[in-house]
């Protein structure tokens, strides 16, 4: 960068020459060249790490931010062609001239800081906890008894759905290759407020209701939030009903941002939350079997990578893509993690998923040696993923990776990982889009690493894959957990900060 008349009125000043005129730039000396020359590299390093942010805003034009830091580079590598000048006035012009230069990029970011809102610590909400248990009670019918610490309340459930209605609505509404283009439509979701609605009405009446209006009252007028935690063990009925889509009238619960729904296992052992020092690290497997329906692997590895970008960039999320879709590899990945001292955190699972109603059962499809399929259960898996106490939540990208048998609610992958000690797994009870998956992991890291709930961030997922527009693919991922603390993971304020300035 030249400046031709300012440093020209500063060179003569100083010489106390005011008629000179000629040309000079100026330049640190070869010392001082190499020290600006790193300065200049770890300030793009910096920008390196913030520019994806930056890049994903549509509200932000990058433009502004190259020129400026073109200016910067030309300043750091001038080269000192003039005489005359003294080390001190030297000294005194660049720091004058970097400032200025610096202070410019630094407004940029601060115009611009809404895009890094992602490093900003949450405040974590104050979370009430609604139990609410089924009982058997004759076919078709069940005592729910709800429990909390603002009481407890009784009622009588009826499922309000034959099997045949509940196949068809999803045969119907739920597949992903039949989804319509919502816009702002309101008759699309017609048919999910409908069902969720009945079965909000099925669940929330006598006692249960009340004890429910009381921890409404409660979310509604603090920031404090309601976990609805269905304990699914002792009925396998209920478990099999997608109730995520409950429907107060108003609003679907799992989309409000103050009440999560989660199908919760009741253990003896608490979940503390996990100190995480550095990024939350995530070991993929992506399996795509030969004698299966061809996947996408590479569109599937491409989107997951990219819709995690801004996060590895930052420092906050490290993504580790197995060499092959065995699970001889996944347990490799696993044990080398640990030892080396960098456990993995997360176990993401991208492939074929299917339930084997001979069996009983879900299963996921593994790679062979020879690239066909091998299954696995979630009691197989279970064995494996939880011999790793690091590991803290399964996502689980797989079709009906949350379907169970009709008579056994712990028949399916993710309930099963669970009830073996997995604190916590994501998966689908229907099929989903490609698209809708890849949004959803997402938004849902983008929430895990900086908040550490796991319900939070199925929520911010949700909403992601509602907005997309997308009629009912936002209820199609099911929250398994047995962590008390919707919490998995402790960051810390510090080390948040530190990973998205460091």
């Amino acid at each position: 960068m030249v400046l031709p008349f300012v440093l020209q009125d500063f060179r003569a000043e100083a010489r106390g020459d005011p008629g000179e005129s000629s040309y000079l730039t100026l330049a640190p000396t070869p010392t001082q060249q190499h020290a600006s020359a790193g300065l200049l590299k770890r300030y793009r390093e910096w920008f390196d790490r913030v520019r994806p942010f930056l890049d994903r805003s549509p509200n932000v034009r990058i433009e502004p931010f190259d020129e400026s830091f073109a200016e910067l580079s030309s300043y750091f590598a001038m080269r000192r062609v003039g005489s005359g000048v003294t080390e001190e006035v030297w000294r005194e012009l660049f720091e004058l001239e970097s400032r200025q230069i610096v202070t410019a990029q630094l407004s940029l970011l601060e115009e611009a800081k809404d895009c890094f809102a992602l490093l900003n610590p949450r405040v974590h909400r104050d979370i009430e906890d609604l139990s609410i248990s089924f009982q058997p009670n004759g076919e078709g019918h069940y005592r729910v008894i709800a429990e909390s610490a603002r009481g407890r309340g009784e009622t009588d459930l009826t499922v309000p759905f034959e099997d045949r209605d509940v196949e068809n609505f999803v045969l119907r509404h739920c597949d992903p290759s039949r989804s319509r283009t919502r816009g702002w439509v309101p008759s699309s979701l017609q048919p999910f407020s409908d069902f969720g609605g009945r079965l909000f009405d099925s669940l929330f009446t006598g006692g249960v209701r009340d004890l429910y209006l009381k921890h409404l009252g409660a979310v509604s007028s603090s920031e404090s939030g309601l976990r609805i935690l269905l304990g699914m063990v002792a009925a396998p009925g209920p478990a099999g009903l997608p109730w995520e889509y409950l429907y107060d009238g108003d609003e679907f619960l799992a989309l409000t941002g103050s009440v999560s729904v989660v199908r919760h296992l009741e253990v003896d052992r608490p979940v503390r939350p996990l100190r995480v020092e550095g990024p939350l690290r995530v070991a993929v497997t992506v399996s795509s079997p030969s004698d299966q329906a061809e996947l996408d692997v590479a569109k599937e590895v491409e989107g997951l990578s990219t819709a995690l970008g801004p996060l590895i960039a930052a420092g906050l999320v490290r993504l580790d893509i197995a060499q092959d879709g065995t699970i001889a590899t996944l347990a490799r990945m696993l044990r080398e993690g640990e030892l080396s001292g960098r456990p993995y955190h997360v176990w993401h699972f991208v492939g074929h998923g299917r339930y084997i109603e001979r069996e009983g059962g879900t299963y996921l499809a593994f790679e062979n040696s020879n690239g066909t399929s091998q299954m696995h259960s979630g009691f197989e898996l279970g064995t494996l993923i939880c011999s790793h106490p690091s590991v803290r939540v399964a996502v689980l990208n797989a079709c009906e990776g949350a379907r169970a048998a009709p008579e056994d609610s712990l028949s399916s992958v993710g309930a099963a990982l669970v009830a073996r000690g997995l604190p916590s797994a994501i998966a689908m009870q229907f099929a989903i889009s490609d698209l809708a998956a890849i949004r959803f992991a997402e938004e849902f890291y983008r929430t895990l690493t900086d908040d550490g709930s796991l319900e939070a961030a199925v929520t911010d997922a949700r909403r992601a894959i509602f907005f997309m527009p997308n009629e009912s693919e936002w209820a199609t991922p099911v929250v398994l957990s047995r962590a008390v603390n919707p919490v998995l993971f402790d960051r810390g304020q510090e080390e948040t900060s530190r990973a998205g300035t460091g």
